[in-house]
């Protein structure tokens, strides 16, 4: 990339910023309710555990935060329970199971 300001200001680049600062913030993803995220699990994810901990792992961020949990689980799983619900396009904060609001809202940001 060209060392000049011009650079700074193109699609791609303001993309790739954007997605490496505020993805930190505001995670990937659509939001889902838990049922929503567990019928995608099941058809996505062939192995027990791994469904079993991301669904532990998305429960425990409900009940809590995610700061809270980030705290709780070493950072091998972190990643690679944030990795997959990523590649899942799913966001790791849920909507509550019992508001008044669709099960799944898209991500307005992403």
């Amino acid at each position: 990339m060209k060392k000049e300001l011009k650079s700074y200001f193109k699609k791609e680049k303001q993309k790739e910023y954007f997605e490496k600062y505020y993805g930190k913030i505001t995670y990937f993803g659509d939001y889902y309710k838990i049922y929503e995220v567990r019928k995608i699990l099941d058809k996505k994810i062939e192995k027990d555990k791994l469904r079993r901990g991301i669904d532990k792992f998305l429960v425990d961020i409900s009940r809590s935060s995610i700061s809270t949990v980030k705290e709780k689980y070493s950072s091998y799983y972190w990643y690679k329970y944030t990795k997959k619900l990523k590649e899942l396009n799913i966001n790791p904060i849920l909507i509550p199971k019992n508001s008044k609001v669709p099960s799944i809202i898209k991500n307005p940001i992403f």
